[in-house]
Order: C-alpha cells, then sequence, then structure tokens
C-alpha cells in the first residue's frame, strides 16, 4: 500500500528520491495479495510458498503520513488553450469517501445527473441544446475516506458560457427540487443491472478487491452497495445530495482559449475569484 499523499518537495526527482520511496514503502508489511482465479484448479498454497512467501521483511511497515483534505471551498479555474475550438468543462464538489452511508444514494443522484445519452446533463446540452457530444457526471475517490462529484464534458468554445449556466441551473435544480420516482426507478435498475457486469474478468475482479484492501473496504463492498441502493426512496436520495453539494462552494475547472473566455467568465459571477494559468508562454495572473 502506497501513501494517499506524497509530501511536497522542492527541485526535481532524483534517483536516490525514487530509490528511497521504493524501500520505504513496495515491503510485504504495505502489500496487500489479491488473487482471481478458478481455486479448485489453481494450487494458491504452493503458488504463494515459491513467490511472495519467500519475501521477509524484518521492519515494521511505514505508515502513510496523515493527510488531512481541505476544507470545501469555492474555486474557479480557467487554463489557458490558446485557438482552442472548444472549452473542457468541469464542476467538482468534494464529498464523503465509499464507505459513508450517503455514497449509495450519491451514486444515484450523480448517475440521474450525468449517466451518457439519459442524464439531465447530456439531455439538456447534447439533445436539446447542441452544445456538446457529451456531458456526464460521475463519482471518484482519490484519496481513501474522501470522494469527488465530478460533473463536465467537452462544449463548442462559443458555447461555453451558456453550458456553463446550464450545468450550474440543472445541479441547483436536482438539490431544489430533488429527484422524480421515475428518475430513481429507471436509475437504481441501471445500477444493479450493470454493476456486475464490471466483475466479469478474472482481472476486473482482481483490480477491485486491490482497490477496496487499499482504501480498508470489504470484499464484498460492490455487493453492499448494490443491496443499500435497492432499497433507497427518492427523498433519501434527493436529502443525501443536498447534504452534500452545495452549488455555491463547487470548484470549476474549464480549458479552453483564455482570451475569449476570461471576461465572460468573470462577468456571469462564480462564487470564487477566476484563477488563470496561462498557457506555456504566458505569465501566471489572477
Amino acid at each position: 500500500m502506497l501513501p494517499g499523499r506524497v509530501p511536497a518537495r522542492d527541485g526535481a526527482l532524483t534517483r536516490a528520491d525514487i530509490t528511497g520511496f521504493h524501500a520505504a514503502w513496495a515491503r510485504p508489511r504495505n502489500t496487500t495479495l489479491v488473487i482471481a482465479a478458478d481455486l479448485n484448479t489453481t494450487p494458491v498454497t504452493s503458488l504463494i510458498a515459491q513467490t511472495i512467501g519467500r519475501w521477509h521483511d524484518p521492519q515494521p511497515a511505514a505508515q502513510p503520513p496523515g493527510a488531512t483534505p481541505p476544507q470545501p471551498s469555492p474555486a474557479a479555474v480557467l487554463a489557458d488553450h490558446p485557438g482552442a475550438v472548444q472549452t473542457q468543462l468541469m464542476l467538482a464538489a468534494r464529498i464523503p469517501g465509499r464507505g459513508h452511508p450517503d455514497w449509495p444514494a450519491l451514486q444515484v443522484a450523480t448517475h440521474i445527473l450525468g449517466a451518457p445519452m439519459t442524464g439531465r446533463l447530456d439531455t439538456r446540452l447534447r439533445d436539446q441544446a447542441g452544445l456538446s457530444y457529451c456531458t456526464h457526471a460521475r463519482l471518484a475517490e482519490l484519496l481513501p475516506g474522501t470522494g469527488l462529484v465530478l460533473a463536465g464534458g467537452a462544449v463548442t468554445a462559443e458555447a461555453t458560457i451558456p453550458a456553463l449556466q446550464d450545468m450550474l441551473t440543472i445541479i441547483t435544480t436536482a438539490r431544489d427540487t430533488g429527484f422524480t420516482p421515475a428518475e430513481h426507478t429507471a436509475t437504481t435498475g441501471a445500477l444493479i443491472r450493470t454493476t456486475p457486469l464490471g466483475c466479469e474478468t478474472p482481472g476486473a475482479l482482481a483490480a477491485i478487491t486491490a482497490d477496496l484492501a487499499t482504501s480498508h473496504l470489504p470484499a464484498d463492498f460492490a455487493d453492499r452497495s448494490l443491496t443499500a441502493i435497492a432499497a433507497l426512496s427518492p427523498a433519501q436520495v434527493t436529502d443525501a445530495f443536498r447534504r452534500h453539494i452545495n452549488p455555491a462552494q463547487l470548484t470549476l475547472i474549464a480549458v479552453g482559449d483564455a482570451a475569449t473566455l476570461e471576461e465572460p467568465l468573470r462577468d456571469i459571477g462564480l462564487p470564487a475569484p477566476l484563477q488563470v494559468i496561462p498557457s506555456a508562454e504566458a505569465p501566471l495572473r489572477t
């Protein structure tokens, strides 16, 4: 298990930095072994004895450095891509991680908002307004115990402002008015049907199990989540969304032509001052 966050440092990495990091963390006591196979025909015990069973570590396991996630606060960043004909928009909200009781409800809410083709975002921006080929939303967990809701997609450059306003309106409306029983029924059914498809191969199963182990979650976490999703009501999904998603606390990331986007983005009244990250040739300006 590697640390969730590597301390910041000045200067370029050296060979000593890399070998020191490997020596500290690539150790038996930091390691989780996952085997996904036909256990009736695979001699697991002998394989372990012949390979990793010989890997001994007299030193105690390294402890991951404490990582206190920053408190959520609004932010707005425009990364300059001169001459871009499209703008990549991303709205992010920090939420609790997968072990939190509200994670299944947030899965449902995020799917209602951002499922490809059928979600509220794609229905509005792609089908109705013709501003994007695909706009989506998803959950992610970057550090154990800390998750993100991510919503966004690529839009035509001239449609950046109306597309962003539509995205914010959709998120705000979901928080204000909640989710409908029809949306809830369709989404929970889709999640229950399709989630197991990601576990069909030994490789996928091993990757999922290893990921859960590094986050200190049980191997049957996916099964528990689906059981929880099946038991949710539309009101519970709406309540969880309201608890954790505040449009006034979102982080905006936009990648596009700053020469044409900077002033319009400042003019729409973002919840935080716009920071412009220049292309390689330009100085940073805020």
